[in-house]
């Protein structure tokens, strides 16, 4: 009978062939699976293996070389298959392994220790106490308290500066200097300190190269806030903001594979997700069992954030592949190793031609030319046809290929596809198009009139509560027209209606910018403010709205909810 060991880690199955060392025997074998933890192989050489026998393994891809221990054996079929459980500290590249895959089996074995992650640019370090990841740390610069604050805004030059000064000084501890400073209070250093700590974790998972290991030791609780954070919401936010759409896409089934909600239960440190509306719209649009090509378009999300929200539940196992997959199993390969001329980032030259083709025409066509429908065509065809362009020509789509010149184009493209969609769709809309389509067919309209036409939708949807799409239009508008501060300042609604507080800070804070005397915006900053954990600035933010508006009513219930919150703390 085969026993074999339990399993934490995510198995990734590749078949490379090698030289196993077993004494002083060298055997034919071959790989075919792995995980930081151990490997499955097949010898091919006669060798009787038996449990608790030490080997040694050394393969180039993936990049393993360790001694290991035979932990089970099959000796069914041609040749033996072992499986080999590494000795020492769990490490690998990162091409090789994800690093999702690794802090979920770093969970999942309740492991109390360090996971050091080494880049060209910064060492991270990741502290786990029987499996909760309680704190982070990075030698970058940009991951420091006071950087941090200053692209929050909440250092102004003069105080950074300052604040440099002083670290300049030995033996100086960051949160001592921005208390004793007037920065932080106490209460609101605990509260920053968490942030960064999120947001070193969060971006590990945009890393594509580097290499890692951990190491089981007690942690150092003098170096250490310990805290508890939500393995479950920093994985989700962390995997949806991952750039590299290529790497997304090797590592999804093919558009044709069906994907259902996983029918065993949730691991337990996931139960405690806050699916955004994204989320939320995928896993509506998957019951069942349904091919990803066809949940993406029926999402009515962004194609791109369509498909980074399916890659984040799928690397969650909230949602699996039931039809074809990449790989074998329910587990997509990491490092897939495809052909270098495979994996070249230019943009195929086909798809370029067809860009610069349809760029130099898209006016032209009209609103029914560039989505390829006829002028009678139902509400059902141009909605299809709608999402068949935005998959093929969305900025975001070649974001990693596309140089400049090519993004420029395909902005300009998406913008017109979007505003025929919008047109179409609209029959009082569509009516009055139709009128004029003969002598003034995709009229030219300034980017100023297409961003205030943008702006306008985007509002209306805000009071129809459509909040996730209204983020999308506002967007739109936003970026054909950055001068406008109501722009800016709607888009920060949309944003903060979903709890998207960071992104909300920065769309109002530009808003500001344009129009600093303005006391709603400076009213509603206070309130994010609120939201992120800090009260003192928001104070200072409501204090400076009521000078500008006396009577701000807003304003008045912000300092209010802050003044109650300082009585209740």
């Amino acid at each position: 009978m085969v026993v074999r060991d339990k399993r934490h880690f995510r198995r990734y199955h590749k078949i490379t062939p090698f030289i196993l060392r077993v004494h002083d025997e060298y055997l034919q074998a071959k790989i075919v699976d792995y995980s930081p933890e151990g490997v499955g192989v097949v010898v091919e050489d006669g060798h009787t293996f038996t449990r608790g026998e030490q080997v040694n393994l050394i393969l180039s891809e993936p990049d393993i070389e360790t001694d290991g221990t035979v932990v089970w054996t099959d000796p069914a079929g041609p040749g033996s298959r072992i499986g080999i459980r590494n000795s020492g500290s769990l490490r690998g590249l990162i091409r090789d392994f994800r690093l999702t895959d690794a802090i979920i089996g770093l969970q999942r074995a309740e492991r109390t220790g360090i996971l050091t992650v080494t880049t060209d640019d910064a060492i991270r370090k990741v502290f786990f106490n029987s499996g909760a990841l309680v704190f982070a740390v990075s030698d970058r610069r940009e991951d420091t308290l006071g950087e941090m604050l200053f692209r929050m805004e909440r250092l102004t030059s003069e105080k950074m500066e300052l604040f440099r000064a002083e670290m300049e000084r030995p033996d100086q501890m960051e949160g001592a200097v921005l208390v004793r400073l007037g920065y932080l209070t106490p209460q609101e250093l605990v509260t920053a300190v968490r942030r960064l700590v999120e947001e070193i974790i969060t971006d590990l998972f945009g890393l594509g190269d580097g290499s890692f290991v951990f190491e089981d030791t007690p942690l150092p609780e003098r170096e250490i806030i310990p805290f508890r954070l939500s393995v479950a919401n920093l994985l989700y936010a962390g995997i949806k903001k991952i750039k590299d759409m290529q790497r997304i896409q090797r590592d999804l089934p093919p558009a044709a594979g069906i994907i259902t909600l996983s029918e065993g239960p949730v691991d337990h440190f996931f139960a405690d997700l806050r699916l955004d509306y994204a989320g939320t719209r995928i896993k509506s649009c998957i019951l069942g069992g349904r091919p990803i090509a066809d949940v993406v378009r029926d999402s009515q999300l962004d194609p791109a954030e369509a498909i980074k929200t399916i890659y984040a539940l799928m690397s969650m196992k909230i949602i699996e592949t039931t039809g074809t997959t990449t790989g074998e199993g329910n587990d997509p390969p990491a490092g897939d190793h495809q052909p270098e001329d495979e994996r070249l980032s230019e943009l195929d030259p086909a798809v370029r031609a067809e860009i610069e083709e349809l760029h130099a025409r898209y006016e032209d066509a009209g609103y029914y030319g560039v989505l390829g429908v006829s002028h009678d065509a139902p509400l059902p065809e141009i909605k299809a046809a709608y999402y068949r362009a935005a998959k093929k020509f969305h900025p975001d789509i070649h974001f990693t290929r596309a140089d400049d010149s090519v993004k420029s184009m395909l902005s300009d493209i998406f913008s017109y596809i979007y505003e025929s969609y919008a047109t179409l769709s609209n029959p009082a809309r569509r009516r009055e198009y139709d009128q004029t389509a003969a002598t003034k067919r995709g009229k030219t309209v300034s980017n100023t009139d297409k961003a205030r036409e943008r702006f306008e939708e985007g509002r209306t949807l805000i009071r129809k509560n459509s909040y996730a799409e209204a983020e999308l239009i506002l967007g739109q508008a936003v970026y054909l027209d950055q001068k406008v501060a109501e722009y800016h300042y709607y888009l920060g609604l949309a944003l903060v209606r979903q709890k998207k507080y960071k992104a909300a800070e920065k769309a109002i804070s530009r808003a500001i910018r344009i129009e600093p005397a303005n006391a709603a915006y400076i009213t509603e900053h206070g309130f994010i403010f609120l939201e992120l954990g800090f009260p003192i600035r928001a104070k200072g933010l409501f204090e400076k709205a009521l000078k500008i508006a006396p009577d701000s009513g807003p304003a008045l219930a912000g300092l209010k909810r802050v003044k109650e919150s300082e009585r209740a703390g």
